[in-house]
């Protein structure tokens, strides 16, 4: 029984393998760097996961995939991202609002312009911690993803000319130019399939292509 079976024996009738890998997949999801202010309450987030975001949906899920499990681990994952990123804009939230001895110290008026301008921060702050969270999602996703071939293409892509050039030369001498960027074009396509199936942003692409260069590309310059 592969691990989609197992979650769906789950969703049906509270299989206890099954809750064991999710139980699994959301240790192994918030013991990532990015969601390292989360982990010391990690028992207690898995218990609201479950509780209050799995359990509920439990029967409308397992309807989803009844004729077939495939893509059901995926729906988990992107499930429990999504979890975690939201336990994250909380404790962002709190960290800013709630920690602000000068906030408590003002009259109702300069209470409300100092939420306000806490909010601005606050929402600024969750958004770049969001993006960089998915970025680092869709660079694990890429590495994971792309053949070699494809790696190299896509930093021909995202390089500067003289890297283009080198890795052209190098890497592609063999085939035509009309093959090359067919190669090319299929690369684009699956990348816009890999945004369409797990949703992720434009921002989180550009976020993610930087470190694409920094820790591939700038590697075949030698």
């Amino acid at each position: 029984m592969n691990s989609a079976d197992k979650i769906y024996n789950f969703l049906i009738n509270f299989d206890e393998e099954g809750l064991n890998h999710i139980k699994k997949m959301f240790y192994t999801q918030i013991s990532k760097q990015s969601y390292q202010i989360l982990y010391q309450d990690k028992d207690d987030l898995l218990n609201d996961f479950i509780t209050y975001k799995l359990i509920p949906k439990r029967k409308e899920i397992a309807e989803k995939f009844s004729q077939s499990t495939d893509g059901l681990v995926s729906y988990i994952s992107i499930a429990i991202e999504n979890f975690l990123k939201t336990e994250i804009t909380k404790k962002i939230y709190k960290s800013e609002m709630f920690q602000n001895s000068v906030y408590y110290n003002q009259e109702e008026d300069e209470k409300e312009d100092t939420f306000e301008r806490v909010l601005e921060t606050t929402q600024a702050k969750e958004y770049d911690v969001l993006v960089k969270i998915e970025a680092e999602d869709i660079y694990n996703k890429l590495i994971e993803e792309l053949k070699d071939t494809e790696k190299q293409l896509l930093c021909y892509l995202i390089s500067e000319e003289q890297l283009q050039s080198y890795i052209k030369e190098n890497f592609f001498k063999d085939i035509s130019e009309d093959a090359f960027y067919k190669r090319i074009e299929r690369l684009k396509k699956k990348l816009s399939s890999i945004a369409q199936e797990y949703g992720y942003s434009q921002e989180g692409f550009e976020e993610a292509f930087n470190t694409f260069y920094t820790q591939i590309c700038k590697n075949y310059k030698g």
